[in-house]
């Protein structure tokens, strides 16, 4: 797909990423303490950008918005093929959550879009909500909304904690920091 904007790879941490998104994620997964790897495999023409290599595996796909996502169903093919737990598809931006688990008085948010299996092999497609689990000592997790609390980083189950102080927005406005203004590098 032709993007209206051209991406501009980016340095940071010694890779090259092939636009200043994918390296602002690379930013927040390290702030967040969560094991990646960038472009970790070819699967048949479709190279996700990160595999998240926590308690569930997960294979990361970055756009600068929605609408430039293949349709979903193209996703389910490797989760039910047990290629991964979830595929995370992330955007430009992080958003309060304010779905069904909100409410609680946690400050949560959501940052993108997990497609997961559920029992039955039934696809679910919901929110990408990132808080602090019970019994984690503050470490930052990743839940479906429909997963009922399943944090695919530590593998934990149960409630999440509210994220205070807004660290996930802090982390990600860190993330920018750490990349938005180092020059591209030319080889």
């Amino acid at each position: 797909m032709e993007y209206p904007i051209k991406p501009i790879p980016t340095h940071y941490k010694g890779r090259l990423y092939r636009s200043r998104l994918e390296a602002r994620w690379a930013a927040f997964f390290d702030l967040a303490e969560w094991k990646t790897e960038y472009e970790p495999l070819d699967l048949n023409g479709w190279t996700p950008d990160f595999l998240i290599e926590e308690s569930s595996p997960m294979l990361v796909e970055v756009k600068p918005q929605l609408s430039y996502f293949h349709k979903d169903e193209f996703y389910f093919e490797y989760v039910l093929a047990g290629i991964c737990k979830a595929v995370l598809l992330l955007t430009n931006e992080i958003r309060p959550y304010n779905g069904a688990l909100a409410g609680r008085g946690d400050e949560l948010y959501a940052i993108g879009k997990i497609i997961s299996k559920e029992a039955g092999n039934e696809m679910l497609i919901s929110p990408a909500v990132v808080g602090v689990f019970l019994g984690n000592s503050y470490r930052l997790g990743l839940c479906a909304e429909a997963t009922h609390w399943h944090d695919f980083i530590t593998g934990q189950q149960g409630e999440c904690w509210v994220v205070d102080n807004g660290d996930v927005p802090f982390m990600w406005q860190e993330a920018a920091n750490r990349t938005m203004f180092l020059r591209p590098q030319t080889d």
